[in-house]
């Protein structure tokens, strides 16, 4: 099994999809936030598939959140 930890702020609401008869939850965390070397500011996104068979997490992953 792997195990991998993200912190950063979540981009979008959690939006729910069925895949092989089990309910997930999908969406995205900025992970990280600096400047190249242009000056721009760039963000490193990651995108999340959890399993909530309950339908229990949905309406604590909204946009904004840490």
């Amino acid at each position: 099994m792997i195990k991998t930890q993200a912190i950063g702020t979540v981009g979008r609401d959690a939006d729910r999809q069925i895949i092989n008869g089990k309910q997930y939850i999908k969406f995205s965390i900025a992970v990280e936030s600096y400047k190249n070397r242009e000056g721009k500011d760039v963000t490193e996104w990651q995108d999340c598939l959890k399993l909530d068979e309950n339908g229990k997490l949905k309406p604590y992953i909204k946009k904004g959140m840490p």
